[in-house]
């Protein structure tokens, strides 16, 4: 169960890099865009929300909970991951 809980942990974690990546070069190259960067800071807390609470669970030895937890916010994650991957391999064709 602890393999589980530091592997979704993980996911989360580098989710909250790979967010944070994107509202950096959102607001480098397309300057100060107010409702895109409230977007990605409300995802950004959601997702450390979640993380914070699935491994103060999991220190509580409320494992389950924790996983479920942690759940939440991994397959948002991998949800968005595997959509850049596609987008990398099958790019979009705008003309």
């Amino acid at each position: 169960m602890d393999m589980v809980i530091a592997s979704l942990a993980a996911i989360n974690i580098s989710g909250l890099f790979g967010l944070g990546w994107f509202a950096l070069v959102m607001l480098v190259y397309d300057g100060v865009m107010f409702v895109e960067l409230s977007i990605c800071a409300t995802l950004f807390t959601v997702l450390a929300l979640f993380t914070g609470g699935g491994i103060a669970l999991a220190h509580r030895h409320k494992k389950r909970t924790a996983i479920a937890l942690l759940i939440a916010g991994a397959v948002p994650t991998l949800m968005a991951y595997g959509f850049w991957i596609y987008l990398e391999t099958h790019p979009i064709d705008w003309r």
